[in-house]
């Protein structure tokens, strides 16, 4: 406990560790929870041998996550290094570096997370809650950012971040608590609440699967319609929302457009098109 509360103090920043995703690529910080020293406790089966635990904390899918890591006496021998022991877990400690890429991160975060509406494109996890192994997956998908309120604001530690319960440490306690404070910046593992265009459900899509959607309008170009079609919906979709007001404040009623053909006269595609136009995601329904 001790060792591993003096190499996690030195050059302390942010009293942060960084987990490395191998499959994402990727390093998440946590914030150092508590570090403390459980004696053995019970007796024969359900003995617990004494051990060192490591909590940490992080904000993830809208609530605070814990982890730990325990280290018992059989681990320790052999004179090996905390830095070490920490390494094969995946835990790397925190650098100015690790932090500015995270801090990059959370900014894009916290912008593109209140872009209600907003479409993007996304390769990657998809987090669907499980419900459907064919959705955990997205493939150049178009999604918008969803309406879910995850309370990120309140996000704080509970716990000082290192305690000590042994008497044999309370000298030791009283001369860092002259000089420690309390640190209480929770991390965030930027999953963003999306819905999905293609299967029409909603999950966690993290922010570096996911690239802002680039509406093409010039498309129009390469649209052939009758002339009066043509200028009949840029009339109706030139600006929609004064155009046709609902009576109900703040609430746009929109323009609904009845397209009717034969198969393969341009339909859908008109749909496609203008939606580029006005910049909105398309909705697709099928009977």
């Amino acid at each position: 406990e001790t060792a591993m509360i003096a190499y996690l103090k030195r050059g302390i920043l942010e009293g942060w560790l960084f987990i490395k995703d191998l499959k994402a690529g990727t390093v998440q910080p946590m914030l150092v929870d508590s570090v403390k020293y459980h004696p053995a406790s019970g007796r024969g089966d359900s003995r617990t041998p004494a051990h060192t635990q490591l909590s940490l904390v992080y904000w993830s899918k809208g609530e605070m996550r814990h982890r730990s890591f325990s280290w018992q006496l059989d681990e320790l021998r052999g004179g090996r290094r905390v830095s070490q022991l920490l390494s094969e877990e995946g835990l790397v400690k925190e650098t100015k570096e690790l932090i500015r890429l995270y801090e990059e991160g959370e900014k894009r975060f916290l912008e593109w997370r209140v872009q209600l509406g907003e479409q993007f494109i996304a390769t990657g996890e998809f987090d669907a809650g499980g419900w459907r192994e064919h959705d955990s997956e997205l493939h150049g998908t178009r999604i918008v950012v969803d309406d879910r309120c995850d309370d990120i604001e309140n996000r704080r530690a509970t716990q000082i971040f290192y305690e000590f319960d042994d008497e044999d440490d309370e000298s030791e306690a009283t001369e860092i608590e002259k000089t420690d404070k309390e640190y209480t910046r929770v991390p965030i593992e930027p999953w963003i609440w999306c819905f999905n265009l293609d299967s029409h459900r909603g999950g966690w899509v993290h922010i570096d699967s996911m690239k802002p959607y680039v509406y093409r309008p010039e498309l129009r170009e390469k649209l052939i319609l009758p002339t009066e079609h043509s200028d009949l919906i840029d009339a109706l979709t030139g600006d929609m929302d004064i155009l046709m007001e609902d009576i109900i404040t703040g609430k746009s009623g929109g323009t609904t457009i009845i397209c009717q053909g034969r198969s393969g006269t341009g339909k859908t595609l008109t749909a496609e098109v203008y939606s580029e136009i006005i910049k909105r995601p398309l909705y697709r329904v099928h009977s």
